[in-house]
């Protein structure tokens, strides 16, 4: 795997700061800012080491690294990079860059035979997602220009670049996990640490710690004291993990009784509500008039809500900086949460766990024996392209399959799964996560699956708690009604729909 690390910014000493921001909390002379060179003093040395003993780490994230990576699959970015919250990344995208022929990696340690049979699987996928983006095109031209008929009249090439765009975020389903990316990612020292003592956890423990080391390795060079915090920590082994012993006891087999079990459960749904508060509404009124400091009687519960959540009265919730974070009255939101249990593919996940506020359980990766995949709806749409998309799949099962039998480890084999592969998890979030979440993934242009399932999410939000639910809106609607202009903040890709003229339950997206 030709990964490729560079440090682009990051103070050299960033020890400095945490000694200082530690002496600082013992300071009766105002804050301590120390030099490099003073991190070096057998002072600075004592509280470094009894600090990260006793846990008090919160020091360690007054600072950032952001590192330039290149060279690593899609599989080790959801499963490592994004997996967590604490985090800062931007890395290239399927949905609008298009995969060129040398875009994946091969996994090191294949024999002559395996590293055939994994190439194959590479052409195979390659092929199928640019046949798949000719036989999805005249269809995504036809849903387009219903959307906008006078573009019909006066073809550009943005139009077409447009159409194009759109094949092939949909054809990208069958490319497989291997596919490379590169992106900017910034983590603190702290998050650097715990990234080095569990890198060799699930799912491709290979790929992380050779992508850890290389990112220790320039911080090392930039800042020589960061070395001695790695010094003692303890580093994970996979075999010593609870999640891998519980693997080798239950294994592969066990995963198709709990895919079935999952699938009986969720039902024709994409996400189903599973946890909430009965009593939502009633305490977040309670929390509006905490914060406000008034009675009930004064205050009623729907005049409460009315407050807080409708954008008419409260702007603050049509501004795209998302600055209910720090409102008074976006703290009232955080007391009320909603868990669901959700079935995406891996690239609609992919969207999806980068909402690091709504936290979701990051599943051990299993390929199964047999296709186990979700079909976008422009695919479904187009019956020759969901024929040719599925033979393909069953396909690269059976390449999938070969290698398995050439004796490749299944770290290995998950590298050739197709971005299609069904993910199946919970997620949780408080209510005002899931505002900002809603609020962008209604929008018409976010990623299919996600708009999916949010819809369904709000429609059953809005079952159970419909005072709430009436106020989870796509940021257009938010907006006309905090009178914020544009309606639509989204400029040259306004996606064509008046939405803010429906109700959820009028929703339809064609393309």
């Amino acid at each position: 795997m030709a990964i490729s690390v560079s440090l682009l910014s990051g103070k050299k000493s960033l020890l400095a700061t945490t000694i200082g921001a530690a002496r600082t909390c013992y300071s009766g002379s105002g804050p301590i800012v120390l030099e490099d060179i003073a991190a070096q003093s057998e002072l600075s040395e004592r509280i470094r080491v009894s600090t990260l003993q006793a846990g008090h780490n919160t020091t360690r994230q007054h600072g950032a690294y952001t590192f330039v990576i290149e060279g690593v699959s899609r599989q080790v970015i959801w499963s490592f990079l994004h997996s967590h919250p604490f985090y800062n990344s931007e890395q290239v995208s399927q949905r609008y860059v298009e995969v060129k022929k040398d875009n994946f990696i091969v996994p090191e340690g294949l024999n002559e035979v395996q590293r055939e049979v994994f190439e194959e699987g590479i052409q195979l996928t390659f092929g199928a997602y640019k046949k798949l983006q000719d036989l999805l095109y005249p269809h995504a031209e036809e849903a387009y220009y219903s959307l906008f008929p006078i573009r019909k009249k006066n073809v550009k090439k943005e139009w077409t670049g447009t159409i194009k765009k759109r094949t092939q975020e949909v054809a990208r389903y069958i490319l497989p996990l291997a596919a490379s990316s590169y992106l900017y990612h910034t983590v603190s020292p702290l998050t650097l640490m715990r990234m080095y003592q569990c890198a060799n956890h699930f799912n491709v423990p290979r790929e992380q710690k050779k992508l850890v080391e290389a990112m220790v390795a320039e911080v090392c060079a930039q800042d020589v004291t960061f070395a001695r915090e790695l010094e003692n920590l303890k580093k994970y082994d996979l075999e010593e993990s609870l999640e891998y012993k519980l693997h080798q006891r239950f294994g592969l087999g066990f995963q198709r009784d709990f895919s079935h079990e999952f699938d009986e459960e969720l039902g024709d749904s994409i996400s189903s509500l599973v946890g909430y508060d009965v009593f939502a509404q009633e305490n977040l009124a309670r929390a509006v008039r905490s914060i406000v400091q008034v009675s009930s009687q004064d205050m009623p519960d729907e005049e409460a809500l009315e407050f807080l959540l409708n954008s008419r009265h409260n702007t603050a919730l049509g501004d795209t900086n998302n600055v209910m974070t720090l409102t008074r009255l976006g703290s009232a939101m955080a007391q009320v949460t909603y868990t669901f249990m959700k079935k995406l593919s891996h690239t609609g996940d992919s969207q999806n766990q980068r909402h690091r506020m709504t936290p979701e359980t990051t599943p051990i990766f299993y390929v199964g024996e047999k296709p186990d995949v979700v079909v976008a709806s422009l695919i479904e749409e187009v019956p020759a392209a969901k024929e040719y998309f599925l033979e393909q799949c069953d396909e690269l099962w059976k390449i999938i399959g070969r290698l398995r039998e050439s004796g490749a480890n299944e770290e290995v084999v998950q590298y050739l799964a197709p971005n299609a592969i069904a993910v199946r998890f919970l997620e949780q979030g408080d209510l005002r996560n899931l505002h900002h979440k809603y609020r962008m993934r209604l929008c018409y242009n976010s990623q299919e699956e996600i708009w999916r399932s949010s819809v369904e999410e709000v429609q059953q939000i809005k079952a159970v708690h419909p005072i709430i639910g009436k106020y989870l809106l796509p940021p257009c609607t938010i907006r006309k009604d905090a009178e914020a202009r544009p309606i639509c903040p989204e400029g040259t890709r306004y996606c064509g729909v008046q939405v803010w003229k429906l109700g959820v339950e009028d929703y339809v997206r064609t393309i």
